[in-house]
């Protein structure tokens, strides 16, 4: 009896220390959910198991204990599991799926059972998961947002135009809008989707293999594009799209594959023949930090278990997968410690370790763990960029979705993608692949020419009937072949193509394009709007406008052309300057300055003292030698009615001399005279021989409102959009179609046309083709220039503006254009807007047929008044030997005919006679006449005045001549 209570006392001593030891070391159950056959489980089983014993070992309050189950990857068996590790293993945590609709699931069931359920899959809307999932925990810091940027800026840096989107066939890829979200970004940078390409889940009843083929040969037979994105899915259909795509020859030359961060964190565990179906992919690869002490300790024991535990393995590097599992059951066993002496039994246990693992702040493996709004916030949202090639892959930067991409982690993202040294598919490194299908032999660009044209300088289509060919030649044509040299020259590519006829219209063979019946037009296509709404045109390769060409207006009356320097006014204003200066200038000269000459030779000949034979001369009254600058011939005018005998003249006195004027008020307007003589006389020779060496072409119609409100028919091209334009915008009317160049000189001349409206580049050609008798008028309406045509979003039309742009700055366009567009001969040396001629008679016999009439004029003056005076001097005559008066009209006019008839000029002057310098005469002075210079006597002859005005002795015996 003693021993029985001894025995007693002592279970119940041992039974308390056993409560006690199981009250200090409870232990919690974790339930984790993997794909046990993929490399991301496996690697996540050997992740957590590493850790379970590390915090077991090292924590004294609680313990842990893991119960795993495989998915399969099956959503139905993640459902089944779960509910399974709940009701039976009664785990206070679940841990795990690699995808998002496995995780939708696991999270509704949380929900239900009030269990945290830890997710290391990305979310495309964080906030709508919070809202409908409020056990889910994420484990990352992306989401599928940050992860389409980073693809979208891959796509802008290249300028790939259209891409083609794979994605596994599950509520991710329909549900949760990650299609409607790259299509969004790709938008943003004037990219989209072509073609989506939806391949079933491995788990499918449907051979997957056949359907992917059958999607992918659609791709290769009807699509353009040839950049691959490859959204979130499972690495076993990914594989398998690979390996279709390499036997239709998708992975190849100027293709490109983008991977998502779904395959690419896998590339460090995944088998490499899987690097072989995918050379040269880019991609997108979750970043985390290798370089810190406790990740390098976890990654030498991660290897040495994984390498014991799965020997078959290739690779035994830890991956994204196996961190965030360390990272995650860490964080568990935190909370645990936080929560205390808290029993997982009590009704708000799951609550309270909820809050505490979002409260979570410690050091992981990588970054810092902490948690918003239920999603990791710390560390920076960055992902490696990575070039699958060979067997592995090569890191090229890190791409951010703030900021870009960068060579060097936490650096802004300044660097270019386009720099990188990329190993692209198909071995190809020399350029950047174009990202589309590029033309063969047996697919060939469908080109648009335009056939019917009116200047086939441009573009000419002829059929050759003896070779059963057509030749395609003119300026656009040779332009787009150089570009394509070009093309292979500095883009390393060549296009094949083939030229198709076109018959109508410019406007509809630009929307065959937008129809995808031409894949491109070649021509003389003008850059408009409204165009570029439907299509995509090239950089232009020529400018482009719209003028007026009229005809070049004759120039009446070119013999009058040396009045056209000054204008009537003009001319009259000059005249009346003229004579209203000369009447007040001799009228200031006779009041103030006369009878005073200055020079001592004129004043030695008026003094009798010096000159006896002047000592019986008077003066004569009002000396006016008009003076120098007005005097164009060397004669002297003076008062009077008598005549001075040659021998006593004043020769010298008759030299115009300027100091004869005495007045300074004459001096003054003299001077003032002079200076408009001056400034006139530049004037007028400048403005003369500008108009008698330079011909202007004027045109015969000056500008548009002439043309309209007088409603006058003009021409231009038919199939242009040039009508449209007269009409709507310019508001002509009365619009003549020519079809032809050769008709307008046809049209103007029988008056079909007035006025032409052409485009700059033909005008150009049609200016030199009839050089002198067109003209352009401004103002010329401006448009895009002359470029190709290529469908909205073609790749290839950055690359032939490129070409262009290159051709420009060359200077191999402007070669084509001085051989197609300048090539008139008679023309040449000339220019088109003006004409130099040499001066002839025409020029002048306006000014000579003035001359000539004022010296007719002169000389029948002469002549009149040399008859008059002798008719005269025989009348006095005849009165003093007769009674004139007394006679009668008759017998007067019978005496005047005979002594018209019967003049002898041999007798008009009788002998002279001994006295014949007689005392001057005040009542009878002498009359003047003029006598030549070589009858001046040698005394006399003190200058050789030009004319001189001599009186005339009285004629004697005039009655003998009578008779």
């Amino acid at each position: 009896m003693p021993n029985s209570k001894l025995f007693f006392f002592l279970f119940l001593i041992l039974l308390s220390h056993v409560s006690i030891g199981v009250a200090q070391n409870r232990t919690t159950n974790i339930g984790v959910i993997i794909h046990e056959s993929f490399r991301a489980g496996k690697e996540q089983k050997i992740a957590i198991e590493i850790a379970i014993q590390k915090l077991n070992s090292g924590s004294k309050n609680h313990k842990l204990a893991i119960y795993f189950k495989n998915s399969s990857g099956d959503p139905l068996e993640v459902a089944s599991s779960a509910n399974e590790l709940i009701n039976k293993q009664n785990v206070r945590v679940i841990i795990g799926t690699d995808s998002w609709e496995e995780t939708s699931i696991l999270a509704k069931i949380g929900q239900q059972s009030r269990v945290p359920v830890i997710s290391w899959t990305a979310a495309s809307l964080q906030p709508l998961s919070r809202l409908q999932w409020p056990f889910l925990v994420q484990m990352t810091n992306l989401d599928m947002l940050d992860e389409i940027k980073c693809i979208t800026s891959i796509v802008q840096s290249y300028n790939w135009k259209k891409v083609v989107v794979i994605y596994e066939d599950n509520v991710y890829g329909g549900e949760y809008r990650a299609l409607s979200l790259l299509s969004e970004a790709l938008q943003t940078v004037n990219s989209g989707i072509e073609h989506r390409l939806v391949v079933p889940h491995f788990t499918s009843l449907f051979d997957p293999k056949e359907t992917i083929r059958d999607g992918l040969l659609n791709v290769l037979t009807t699509k353009q594009s040839r950049v691959f994105i490859v959204l979130r899915s499972s690495l076993p259909t990914i594989t398998r799209v690979f390996e279709e795509a390499n036997k239709l020859g998708l992975i190849g030359r100027d293709s490109v594959w983008i991977l998502g961060d779904t395959f690419s964190s896998f590339l460090d565990s995944i088998d490499p023949s899987v690097f072989q179906l995918v050379q040269g992919a880019l991609g997108v690869k979750t970043y985390y930090s290798d370089n810190s002490t406790r990740f390098m300790d976890f990654r030498s024991n991660f290897k040495t278990v994984f390498r014991s535990n799965y020997p078959e393995e290739d690779k035994f590097e830890p991956g994204i997968y196996a961190i965030r599992a360390y990272d995650s059951v860490e964080m568990i066993s935190r909370a645990l410690d936080d929560l205390g002496s808290l029993n997982d039994t009590n009704s708000d246990f799951s609550e309270k370790l909820l809050d505490t693992i979002l409260s979570s702040n410690f050091s992981g493996l990588t970054n810092m763990i902490a948690f918003q709004d239920g999603k990791l916030s710390s560390g920076p949202r960055v992902f490696r960029l990575v070039n699958i090639v060979g067997k592995s892959y090569k890191e090229l930067g890190f791409l951010s979705p703030e900021s870009g991409f960068s060579k060097e982690i936490g650096l802004e993202g300044k660097d270019s993608l386009r720099q990188l040294p990329v190993n692209w598919p198909g071995d190809l490194v020399t350029r950047i692949p174009k990202g589309w299908a590029m033309p063969n032999d047996n697919k060939k660009m469908k080109i648009g020419v335009p056939t019917d044209t009116s200047f086939d300088r441009f573009v000419k289509v002829e059929w050759i009937e003896s070779s059963n060919e057509t030749i395609y030649t003119g300026f656009c044509i040779d332009v787009f072949k150089l570009v394509v040299v070009t093309l292979e020259e500095k883009y390393g590519y060549t296009l094949t193509y083939e030229f198709v006829n076109h018959t109508t219209s410019y406007n509809d063979m630009v929307d065959q394009v937008y129809h995808k019946n031409y894949d491109a037009v070649v021509g003389d296509v003008t850059i408009l709007a409204n165009r570029s709404k439907y299509v995509e045109f090239t950089q232009p390769f020529t400018e482009s406008g719209l003028s007026m060409v009229v005809p070049v207006k004759s120039e009446p009356q070119r013999a009058w052309k040396f009045m056209r320097p000054f204008t009537v006014e003009m001319w009259l204003a000059t005249f009346g300057i003229l004579f209203y200066t000369i009447p007040g200038l001799s009228e200031s000269e006779d009041r103030f300055g006369r009878a005073r000459p200055q020079s001592p030779t004129r004043a030695k000949f008026w003094d009798p003292r010096s000159n006896p034979k002047m000592s019986d001369l008077k003066k004569p009254d009002g000396l006016k030698g008009l003076i120098g600058p007005f005097s164009t011939q060397s004669t002297c005018l003076f008062r009077g009615s008598k005549k001075i005998e040659k021998s006593t003249l004043p020769l010298k006195s008759c030299i115009p001399d300027i100091y004869w004027i005495q007045s300074n008020h004459s001096k003054v307007v003299v001077m003032i005279w002079l200076f408009v003589v001056f400034i006139l006389t530049s004037s007028y020779t400048a403005g003369l021989t500008s108009m008698l060496t330079v011909r202007a072409l004027e045109p015969s119609v000056r500008d548009i409102a002439w043309l309209r409100k007088n409603n006058e028919p003009v021409g231009c091209d038919p199939d242009s959009f040039v009508g449209d334009y007269l009409t709507n915008v310019l508001d002509l009317k009365n619009i003549k179609n020519v079809s032809k160049q050769d008709q307008y000189p046809e049209y103007f001349k029988n008056g079909s046309i007035v006025a032409a409206f052409l485009e700059l580049p033909y005008e150009k050609y049609f200016l030199e083709e009839y050089c002198n008798e067109y003209t352009a008028v401004a103002p010329s309406y401006k448009f895009g220039g002359l470029g190709f045509v290529f469908a909205k979003d073609s790749p290839i039309t950055d690359d032939v503006s490129g070409a262009i742009l290159s051709l420009l700055e060359d200077g191999k366009i402007r070669d084509l254009e001085n051989i197609w567009l300048k090539t008139s001969q008679k023309c040449s040396g000339s220019n088109p807007e003006v004409d130099s001629q040499q001066l002839s008679v025409a020029n002048f016999w306006g000014i000579f047929l003035i001359s000539g009439l004022a010296s007719t004029l002169s000389f029948l003056i002469f002549l009149y008044r040399l008859l008059h005076n002798r008719i005269e001097q025989r009348i006095i005559s005849f009165n003093n030997g007769s009674h004139w008066d007394n006679e009668s009209r008759w017998r007067r006019a019978v005496r005047l005919i005979r002594i018209v008839v019967s003049m002898n000029p041999n007798r008009v002057h009788p002998p002279e006679s001994s006295n014949s310098m007689a005392v001057w005469d005040h009542r009878n002075p002498p009359r003047w006449e003029l006598v030549s210079p070589t009858e001046i006597p040698e005394h006399l002859e003190i200058g050789r005045p030009t004319q001189l005005e001599i009186p005339m002795r009285k004629m004697e015996h005039i009655s003998e001549d009578l008779h």
